[in-house]
């Protein structure tokens, strides 16, 4: 069986939960050229919530990935996925670009706490700004703008109760019944208003000051989420040592940096390098020390991943 048959059978085997539905990055091409594809595909994603018994609660749709945040059972996540990949793969053969590969797949991640929530939220609206798109407020093929934002309230378009049944069908290629409330703005597509459940993040968030402080200062959990999903960990150089400064003081019990014996740094680099991610010359610059005494750390039968566990 192929390896992505194999993650189908396994996932359709979980139950209903909140996911994270994270596709692959495909290295060797682009699955969005245009604007027109990027608010096409909002549009698939909001068909496939009303074809599937999903619950979509955040999305970001990168040049060559995507990120869906949503509730249902594993099954329902797979169903989902192949409706999507199948529908880009027609759009992008129609308008002169390669498909992804058939192998083409996803990660499903299953959250287990009100935290890990609310950490994807911003792993998600993050992402954009991570990979240097865009702030996560000005990106258009995301939830982020949406968010406690007064200006998009000003934003026009025209209702699907007031379209045709014909206008509709042609609109979103597809045969389904469009709730009458749909928004399509004429360059943002359909708005994610719409379709999207945004009184989840207004409970996890109940202000904007908490979602803009976790959004900007929560690189703890970015760092873990964006070695889970296997992203490379694009950080300032400031951002790192707010995150290495962070960790040693939950590490160690409220020490600071300049408090560590020896012994203690060495464990902690094993803990930033094996738990988040961080390259060794990172750490080095971080913890104010030589390249390869952070090497010999990781290296060492003392202070090495084998040997310590935090």
């Amino acid at each position: 069986m192929e390896t992505y048959k194999k993650e189908y059978a396994d996932y359709r085997k979980w139950g209903k939960a909140y996911y994270h539905l994270s596709s692959d990055g495909w290295q060797d091409g682009l699955l969005f050229h245009t604007p027109g594809q990027y608010a096409w595909f909002v549009m698939q994603i909001a068909i496939a919530s009303l074809l599937f018994p999903v619950v979509i609660y955040d999305y970001s749709i990168m040049p060559n990935h995507f990120h869906i945040l949503l509730s249902g059972t594993g099954s329902s996540c797979v169903k989902l996925f192949i409706y999507l990949k199948r529908k880009l793969s027609r759009r992008l053969r129609a308008d002169g670009y390669p498909p992804p590969p058939q192998d083409y797949c996803f990660k499903l991640t299953r959250v287990e706490s009100i935290e890990q929530l609310k950490s994807l939220y911003v792993y998600i609206d993050r992402n954009v700004l991570e990979k240097g798109i865009s702030l996560p407020v000005t990106y258009p093929w995301g939830c982020a703008y949406s968010f406690y934002s007064i200006l998009v309230n000003q934003l026009s378009g025209k209702r699907a109760d007031e379209m045709s049944r014909r206008e509709l069908t042609r609109l979103t290629n597809s045969t389904v019944t469009i709730p009458s409330h749909w928004l399509f703005h004429p360059a943002l597509g359909l708005l994610p208003s719409s379709f999207v459940n945004f009184n989840k993040f207004y409970e996890l968030f109940p202000s904007p000051k908490e979602y803009q402080t976790k959004l900007v200062k929560d690189y703890e959990a970015y760092a873990l989420l964006a070695k889970e999903q296997g992203d490379p960990l694009n950080m300032t150089a400031d951002e790192i040592r707010e995150l290495v400064a962070r960790v040693a003081t939950k590490t160690y019990s409220g020490k600071d940096l300049r408090q560590l014996s020896h012994d203690e740094k060495g464990k902690l680099c094993v803990v930033l390098n094996t738990n988040y991610g961080l390259e060794p010359d990172s750490i080095a610059s971080a913890l104010i020390l030589p390249s390869h005494v952070v090497k010999q750390f990781l290296r060492s039968k003392d202070y090495g991943k084998s040997s310590f566990i935090p």
